[in-house]
């Protein structure tokens, strides 16, 4: 049993009642920590995604986005979210319904701290004791796949695997150990198959990688062993921000606007990236304003100021620190010992 604190996020549109419930309950001397809060649905599903939670604690009555249509979003976008209704006694069919739709309780207001303790230490209980036995037989496949240079094989085991880790709602902790092993074992086989054409490299995930994200390593690694025709849709991901970076360089790049353009949750996109090439995206950015800088330091009369706006530096103070930081001298040292050199030649 895994004995870490659980994360609570409350969601209701009164303040009042989002302070008393953070007060009910001595939360961290029972193994919780409250880590959001949210006056309403809508709010709140944003950063209960971006957090991911344990618990979600909600009103069902709210403007924007009331409780059932929470956990209707929740159920399908973030399942392993468990999820406690608090409600009024002339909302309980309401109640009972959120509850045949996978909330695991209900409390009725006001909230006893009795009644609250009793609730989230069951809930606890079911957190802590969700398991998944080792996947024995879809490692085994998963070798004789590599043997067999099967690679329909090896895709086939990876989705059914995966589906089990997601149906058992597996904690990530434990499929990240499992992970590891498989791909241990993978490379052990890969290696002796393959002997020196073993040119895949075995990944190493982050330990704070999702079960999302671990998924996709696997199978981003199993296409390089079997040398499928297409990249994965990280890849393409990759790529396709990479591009981006290439042409927009200039302006403001934040991760918020990376999330406007590819529709994907800025944590992912950010965590994908470093995944993929082993820098952060602002890094990649950097170096990119850099080398676009050295080249009109070479090439243009344009001033410093001139060059530090025209590649995204919004002061030049900033770009001359950077670029030192990075090439070793001030930019404009730079500038007079390239043409030195060029006059040389």
């Amino acid at each position: 049993m895994e004995n870490r604190s659980l994360t609570v996020f409350i969601v209701d549109d009164e303040k009042l009642i989002r302070d008393g419930m953070k007060k009910l309950l001595k939360w961290e001397e029972n193994g919780f920590q409250i880590c959001g809060e949210a006056a309403n649905g809508r709010d709140a599903l944003r950063e209960i995604l971006f957090c991911m939670p344990d618990i979600v604690l909600t009103d069902l009555r709210m403007p924007a986005m009331d409780g059932l249509a929470l956990t209707a979003a929740l159920r399908e976008q973030a399942p392993t979210v468990e999820v406690v209704i608090i409600t009024g006694y002339d909302e309980f069919e309401y109640a009972k319904e959120a509850v045949r739709n996978g909330v695991f309780d209900y409390l009725l207001k006001p909230v006893s701290h009795r009644e609250l303790l009793e609730t989230m230490l069951r809930l606890k209980h079911k957190i802590h004791s969700r398991s998944v036995g080792y996947p024995f037989e879809e490692e085994e496949r998963l070798l004789q796949s590599i043997r067999e240079n099967d690679g329909d094989m090896g895709v086939r085991t990876l989705d059914v695997m995966f589906d089990r880790f997601k149906a058992a709602m597996a904690r990530q902790t434990e499929v990240y150990k499992i992970c590891n092993k498989i791909l241990t074992e993978v490379d052990i086989a890969y290696k002796a198959v393959y002997g020196p054409k073993a040119l895949a490299v075995k990944p190493e995930p982050p330990k704070d990688a999702t079960v999302q994200e671990l998924e996709m390593v696997m199978r981003d690694y199993l296409s390089k062993i079997f040398h499928f025709g297409s990249v994965d849709s990280s890849d393409l991901l990759v790529e396709k921000l990479k591009q981006y970076l290439d042409t927009h360089y200039q302006e403001n790049v934040s991760l918020k606007m990376l999330e406007d353009e590819f529709f994907f949750n800025a944590s992912y996109i950010s965590r994908i990236f470093k995944i993929k090439t082993g820098e952060n995206y602002s890094d990649y950015l950097l170096r990119l304003r850099i080398c676009r800088a050295k080249e009109l330091l070479t090439t243009s009369n344009y001033s410093i100021r001139q060059i530090s706006e025209m590649v995204g530096f919004g002061s030049s103070k900033y770009f001359s620190k950077v670029f030192k930081d990075m090439e070793g001298v001030q930019p404009i040292t730079y500038r007079n010992e390239v043409r030195q050199d060029g006059q040389k030649a």
